[in-house]
Parts: structure tokens; sequence; C-alpha cells
């Protein structure tokens, strides 16, 4: 998956959330040159291959803090988990939310944008009236490149075109729909009045857990009962969550009685896991990671010069633990660090790792 053409797994600061906490404005950081962004501190326009820099360290930062919390920070789906066999396992990722795949259900392909206003509105008639608008994700047109709205309204309401009948209406800020053809803007910026700088129409997706592959059981199969054994597959099986928050799930093996040598070896599981609450201190831990791995700055506006050197500053005097903090020496890295060893999920394989 894309975001604003990065590649991204599940972000947790997206780049128009990075712009927000670092005090950015949205129009001068998506490369727009606007009035309003005089009001702003910060109003350098930003260029293509800054927003990809900060982006990159950004998804670095997150996944290292991953590694040692033992959790995804936002929630994602994990497929094909391999597992030796057992019917009791750890999955390698704890705080589970449900078990089962990702499911894409398009609502709306090409749906027009309607950019006379700011925010801009997409409304989309027919739409059924339990859709869990959480489950929603704009893309631009014809790609997987989502467009972030995580601040924006969506919302469903009736409509007086006859019962049962709702519509979907979608509010995303206009510096986030700068078209794809437009990502690559000159240093004085795209200007904010022309209409062709904004995509006119954007995809709608529903996203959403299918339960019906949960976990895939590997076996040995005694096709003529004597000494001839070939490896099979059989999919389907359920999985029952234990404990959510540190990953323990029971599968119901359920196997299939044709051969009484049917021997299991391993399987694969499916499931979504992750955090879901908003958590402003987990954001500045991945943004300070993110500063210290950049080895110059992100922009030379004074704020973000400063914060990115406080994060990268090394004091002069170091503990043996700093010395050896995996993340670094430097003051973002050693944070970001003390608050992942205190936020991991104890289980037996996070003390292994402790013993090490």
């Amino acid at each position: 998956m894309q975001l604003f053409g990065i590649e991204t797994d599940n972000q947790l600061v997206t780049l128009s959330r990075y712009a927000r906490i670092v005090g950015y404005t949205e129009w001068a950081f998506f490369g727009i040159s606007h009035p309003d962004s005089t009001r702003f501190s910060l109003r350098k326009i930003w260029n293509i291959a800054q927003r990809e820099d900060i982006a990159n360290y950004l998804s670095q930062a997150q996944y290292m803090i991953e590694e040692v919390v033992e959790f995804p920070l936002k929630p994602r789906w994990i497929t094909n988990e391999f597992h030796p066999f057992s019917l009791s396992l750890f999955s390698k990722w704890a705080k589970i939310l449900e078990c089962g795949i990702r499911a894409d259900e398009e609502i709306s392909s090409g749906a027009v944008v309607d950019k006379s206003t700011d925010p801009c509105t997409v409304t989309i008639v027919g739409v059924s009236s339990i859709l869990d608008v959480s489950e929603v994700e704009v893309y631009h047109p014809g790609t997987k490149s989502v467009i972030d709205f995580s601040s924006a309204v969506v919302e469903v309401s009736p409509v007086s075109l006859g019962a049962g009948v709702y519509q979907l209406v979608i509010s995303i800020p206009k510096p986030r729909l700068v078209a794809e053809d437009k990502w690559d803007n000159p240093e004085s910026g795209w200007v904010y009045t022309d209409p062709d700088v904004y995509e006119s129409t954007v995809d709608v997706f529903r996203v959403y857990n299918d339960p019906s592959i949960q976990a895939s059981l590997i076996y040995k199969d005694c096709s003529n009962c004597d000494t001839s054994f070939s490896s099979s597959l059989t999919e389907g099986r359920d999985m029952f969550i234990v404990n959510p928050e540190i990953g323990s799930l029971i599968v119901d093996p359920s196997a299939d009685p044709s051969c009484s040598n049917k021997t299991f070896v391993s399987l694969r599981i499916n499931y979504r896991a992750g955090m879901t609450e908003f958590n402003r201190h987990l954001e500045s831990m991945v943004i300070r990671l993110a500063h210290s791995l950049m080895a110059a700055e992100p922009c030379s506006e004074p704020i973000i010069m400063r914060l990115w050197q406080r994060d990268r500053d090394i004091p002069k005097i170091l503990t043996r633990d700093r010395i050896d903090c995996p993340f670094g020496m430097s003051d973002g890295a050693w944070t970001a660090w003390k608050w992942a060893c205190g936020a991991q999920v104890v289980r037996a394989s996070s003390l292994i790792g402790r013993m090490k």
C-alpha cells in the first residue's frame, strides 16, 4: 500500500499527522503555495524527496519499535504466519483483534470530488446503513495509493430517496488530494487555486476482516497407507483467541478422517493485531526515533532543525546501558528505547530474549 505515493505498511504517523505534530501547514508540506501559509511559522514548500525521506524514516522507526514491543503500533493483518503444528500456540504479534484475512470491497470507483470547498467532500448514495465508517478507505483513482483522511469526517446518513437508502459523506482536507501527477511539485509550489492540482475523482473501498480462512494445516498424507507420504494443505480451520493481549491461540484441527495415517506437521495462521487506542505519546516516540536515524535534517526551517538536533544529540557522558542501546546513543533513540522496553508484551518469548 502507498501513502501519497510512498510505500507504507499501516504507518502510525502519516505525513499529514507529522506535519500537524511539528506545527507545519499542510499546504506547504504537500507542495502547495497558499496565502494562509503566512500565518504559520513553518511555511517553506516541501518537495517530494523530503516527504519520501521523512516517510521512510517514520516507517523504519515504527518497525524498530514494533520488533521490541511485539505488537503492531497500528492494526494490520498478518497472513500465512508459519508455526510448527500445535493446537495451542502464541502468535508472533500480540494484541490480537480478530482472526481472518483482509478483504476489500469496492464501494465506488471514480467517485466525484467536490473541490469547491475545503475540506473537499465525496458523497456516495446507496450504501448500506450497517457500513462501519472505520472500514472506509479512499484511494487515488486507479491505484492503491491511500488518501489520508484520518482527521476528516466520515458519516453515513439516510437520504430522502426511499426507505433503506443511505449516503456516505467523506470530508478530506484539500492539500491531501494533490493529484498523482502533481506529487513532484516545483520549488515554489503549486498554485492553490488551480483545480488541476487536485484529484477530481477517488476510489472508495470497504476494508474489513474475512474470517473464512483463519488457519491452514500442513500434513503428511499416506495416500496408499504404505510408506509413501506426500505434503498436503487443508484450509479453513477456525482459531479461538484465548488471550488477545499476549497472542494466545487455540486451533481447531477438525482433521479429515479419510486417512487414519494423516500426521499434521505445521500450520499457517491469519489474524489482525495491533493497538486501537489513540496514543499521542507513542506518536512522539516514533517521530523522535525517526529524527535520530536521519543523518541530515528533514527541513531547514528553524523549529524542524531544533527538533532534529534535540533527537540527534548525544550526551558527553554516557552510561553503559546508553552505550549498548540497540536504537542508538542519541536522546531520541534512547527515549524511544526506554518506552519500547516498558511497553513490551511479557510472555515466554520475551523472557527468553531478555536472558540472551
